[in-house]
């Protein structure tokens, strides 16, 4: 049934109505919803109605950790003690042989900005919005790539227990892929732009061991474009 209603969104509203089982005529806001999905699907971008999806569904995933947020693991023991003995010194401190500039930033301003009641939920607020950033990104006009709502989908929807979402020690491992986003995105037309690219690679970059795997994507990003 909702097969033959994309199918008929194809055309618009015009047409035979879309009857559903046992001949039923769908609703006009069935049509119009349909072919407003399809035309998403053919062409997605983030649109804010995207944006309230995504936020969503990615809140179902762990509602606890927004709705009773806690520090997890290295979110305590690490950044926020650190944070609280070192201060800014804290951003050259390596642990476990790397360095951890995005939770240091979280823990820096959660120090800087915030009663030491609300830093939990700041913490788990934060990373639950740099979840949004990373997969809405993808549907920017700066990525030339199939099926995207699938390849976020993926993300979405990989069975897992959760540890990942919503905490900053474990955003190192969702901004890896912002690495593999930037070998891949269209080169920066605008200072803008530019200036974006760059801040997200030292960021990124100082988080987590991931940019030293990824180098050699990044080394043929530049012999593909210095030609061109």
């Amino acid at each position: 049934y909702i097969v033959r209603a994309l199918r008929a969104s194809e055309g618009g509203t015009s047409g035979p109505p879309v009857r559903g089982p046992a001949g039923r005529v769908s609703p006009p806001w069935l049509t119009r919803l349909t072919s407003s999905l399809h035309a998403w699907w053919q062409n997605p971008r983030p649109t804010l109605w995207f944006l309230l999806a995504l936020a969503v569904v990615l809140f179902l995933r762990k509602p606890h950790a927004l709705l009773t947020p806690q520090l997890w693991a290295e979110d305590g023991s690490v950044f926020l003690n650190e944070q609280d003995e070192l201060g800014l010194r804290a951003f050259f401190t390596h642990y476990m042989g790397y360095l951890h500039t995005l939770p240091r930033i979280v823990a820096w301003l959660a120090a800087h900005l915030l009663d030491p009641r609300w830093w939990p939920a700041f913490y788990n607020g934060v990373a639950f919005t740099i979840w949004i950033a990373v997969l809405a990104r993808f549907f920017t006009a700066r990525f030339d790539l199939p099926h995207k709502p699938w390849l976020v989908l993926a993300f979405l929807l990989v069975p897992h227990t959760g540890e990942i979402f919503f905490n900053v020690t474990n955003l190192q491992w969702l901004t890896a892929f912002v690495l593999i986003q930037q070998a891949l995105i269209a080169p920066p037309h605008t200072t803008r732009q530019r200036a974006g690219d760059l801040a997200i690679l030292v960021v990124v970059g100082l988080t987590g061991p991931f940019v030293i795997a990824f180098l050699p994507l990044f080394a043929w990003r530049w012999w593909r474009a210095r030609d061109a």
